[in-house]
């Protein structure tokens, strides 16, 4: 009981943290986003490797590394992670934060139709209805806009493939995001080095701005050992419900502190999503229940 209460706040606390996450990138949004994502890696890579230290868990890195196929996945999951901040951060200090939000909200379904395609996992009848009710959602967001929402799908997708290939590379979180930014690691030190030589860093054009970009490690690290914390003492159907949390946060901190303009048309896209969503909820925790049932039924 004890261990699923403190699995419940960590979840909750990740999921807060990450739906909190764009104020922090609005705080540093006069770096440019390529300067904030380099930081994002050097202090992650410190962090990260100080976290593996401590847990006395080094040797798992090592392990990793020596593994050529769980090397060649976190290769590519470096790569879709990278991608994957560069585009929140590059929206986020554009003024599209309700557009990630939408993202996010996708990405379990996205992942779902990743599972049919790739893993050949079965989807209900539920989940195929839920796809197509977000789909709808996707279109008429396109209509709205005028373009694809095309942070949404990018970022939705590419966490989609990244959670894929973490599936495959079967790698521990820290340790795989740990090699995954040390992997990232010499392109952001070019940069940096780069940016500082040609007097376009914000690293060092005050304390403030050098101590915020110092903290980006911090906002990466902190909500990842949460939820590692979180996923070793509650079941993933309790994580599927609280990972809304997020999503609803970084849409709420858009509408309501960043002001960003939401039509009714937009608004209606969205609510088919939520529609989308709670169908998909629905239906993971009808089976799950009725799993348990057939478990409970079965004699010892």
């Amino acid at each position: 009981m004890v261990a699923s209460r403190t699995g419940t706040l960590c979840a909750i606390s990740a999921f807060v943290w990450w739906g909190l996450s764009p104020i922090y990138f609005k705080l540093i949004g006069h770096a440019s986003p390529f300067e904030i994502i380099s930081h994002r890696v050097i202090w992650s890579v410190l962090l990260l490797t100080l976290v593996l230290v401590v847990q006395k868990q080094l040797h798992t890195l090592k392990s990793i590394i020596k593994d050529r196929q769980k090397l060649l996945f976190l290769l590519a999951g470096a790569i879709l992670i990278g991608g994957n901040w560069l585009i929140f951060i590059w929206a986020v200090t554009n003024g599209q934060i309700l557009e990630t939000s939408l993202g996010y909200f996708i990405t379990p379904l996205v992942t779902v139709l990743f599972g049919f395609m790739l893993f050949r996992e079965l989807l209900s009848q539920a989940q195929w209805i839920a796809v197509s009710i977000a789909c709808l959602g996707v279109i008429i967001e396109l209509i709205q806009l005028g373009r694809l929402p095309w942070i949404a799908l990018i970022l939705a997708t590419s966490f989609a493939c990244y959670g894929a290939i973490r599936k495959k590379a079967q790698a521990p979180a820290v340790a795989g995001l740990a090699l995954e930014t040390l992997i990232l690691l010499p392109v952001a030190l070019v940069y940096c080095i780069y940016s500082n030589y040609t007097s376009q860093t914000v690293f060092t054009a005050s304390f403030y701005d050098g101590f915020m970009l110092s903290l980006a490690g911090v906002v990466t690290t902190i909500p990842l050992l949460l939820f590692t914390a979180a996923a070793t003492r509650i079941p993933l159907s309790t994580l599927g419900f609280i990972q809304y949390i997020g999503p609803t946060i970084t849409f709420f901190l858009a509408i309501v502190i960043y002001q960003e303009p939401l039509s009714l048309t937009r608004l209606f896209s969205f609510s088919l999503i939520w529609l989308a969503l709670a169908l998909f909820t629905f239906d993971g925790w009808n089976r799950l229940r009725k799993q348990r049932k057939t478990s409970a039924s079965l004699p010892e």
